[in-house]
């Protein structure tokens, strides 16, 4: 049955819904693993990654030990089979979302740079976590911002945030900070915490040389944080 990609896809869709929506983790884990055996007997290794990839993210919320035997055994259908690249780069970068959560920066970067080595299109919102997760290291950016980033692509507002990153390297602290309060705030009220979160930190960052600690306390305000 695996054979056929809808019946994947119906498996990781059904078992999706039931941990995002119903959250109800143990039934979505018992339907990929009861689909999981039949894609063993099928040497279906996509449909097989595919299931092994949600199971690993599952087990990674539900917290329990299968999580490490089951990213093992993604890294290995990666290694020995040809599995698609939007495959390969979905697992990519929600691994480095789960390693993020376990605050283990390193191997969330590691995973972050395999995603972006093979992403050649809307960078905007990756090139963010990626420079913050340098950030929570303590590790330089520039580096990161040398290069030149193809970004026509994402929306008005992310080229907008990215504005800010390119003024960093030449511009006065003051300058910068001015452009994150007057220009990214409006937009990150619209967006969701995780960039705020982001722009929080480089706020903080600034102020260390601005010494402008009201802003910290107009952006947490504003934002509602």
């Amino acid at each position: 049955m695996l054979a056929h990609p809808d019946s994947v896809r119906n498996c990781i869709t059904f078992a999706l819904h039931q941990t995002n929506i119903e959250h109800n983790d143990l039934l979505a884990w018992k339907q990929l693993q009861k689909f999981k055996k039949l894609a063993w007997k099928d040497k279906n290794w996509t449909a097989l990654f595919d299931i092994y990839h949600w199971l690993c993210l599952i087990s990674a919320d539900i917290n329990v030990p299968e999580f490490d035997t089951l990213q093992l055994t993604c890294e290995q259908l990666l290694n020995e089979h040809d599995i698609p690249l939007e495959r390969r780069s979905t697992y990519y970068f929600n691994l480095s979302i789960v390693y993020h959560r376990k605050k283990d920066y390193k191997t969330e970067e590691r995973y972050l740079q395999a995603f972006l080595k093979e992403r050649k299109h809307a960078l905007l919102p990756f090139l963010f976590w990626y420079i913050h997760n340098q950030r929570l290291q303590n590790k330089p950016i520039d580096t990161i911002l040398v290069k030149n980033y193809q970004i026509d692509d994402c929306s008005e507002q992310l080229q907008h945030l990215w504005k800010f990153y390119e003024l960093l390297p030449n511009a006065e602290a003051k300058i910068a900070q001015q452009y994150l309060m007057k220009t990214c705030l409006p937009i990150l009220s619209t967006l969701a915490v995780e960039f705020q979160i982001v722009f929080l930190h480089e706020l903080q960052l600034l102020i260390i040389k601005t010494r402008n600690y009201k802003d910290l306390l107009l952006y947490m305000k504003y934002l509602k944080l």
